[in-house]
């Protein structure tokens, strides 16, 4: 199994620092649920092979973008895509 998204939590000071990888954007995003239930920071997924990322926050409940999906609610956290790759 090729696991293309790596997940990073977010450090107060912006540096991020490397926690996992998973293998589809769901399994990230259930991951990083997980991650944050003891540790509510803001997490990156990293999609390895296009280079685009998502942002999941902890403080808003708003709509969540996949890579090639609609749009959908995402309890708790937000979860957005940087196009700039930024």
């Amino acid at each position: 199994m090729i696991l293309l998204f790596d997940i990073f939590q977010a450090a107060a000071n912006g540096s991020l620092r490397w926690l996992e990888t998973a293998a589809t954007l769901q399994d990230a995003r259930a991951r990083v649920q997980v991650l944050r239930a003891p540790q509510p920071s803001e997490y990156l997924i990293f999609h390895q092979k296009t280079g685009r990322h998502f942002v999941v926050r902890p403080d808003a409940m708003v709509a969540s973008q996949q890579l090639n999906g609609p749009r959908a609610v995402a309890p708790q956290s937000v979860l957005q895509e940087n196009p700039n790759g930024k």
